[in-house]
């Protein structure tokens, strides 16, 4: 099965190389980046909707160091 969309919390902006290297183009899901400040600010950015998000390529970057949480939009 195919994940509708995904948004991703990060504390270290480090892990975006990573989690950029694991997105898969070619798909219609929209992945979100929420990146997590420690002033407690947080900033988030849309990446598009062009990616094909499976439940393995959640998990992998679920699994990133620096990768607080991976939620379904």
């Amino acid at each position: 099965s195919v994940v509708q969309g995904i948004q991703v919390f990060v504390r270290d902006a480090k892990s975006l190389e990573s989690i950029a290297k694991r997105l898969q183009p070619g798909g219609r899901a929209p992945v979100r980046l929420t990146l997590l400040m420690d002033n407690g600010r947080e900033v988030e950015f849309g990446l598009g909707s062009k990616f094909a998000i499976t439940p393995q390529i959640r998990g992998a970057i679920k699994a990133i160091a620096g990768v607080v949480d991976v939620q379904d939009l």
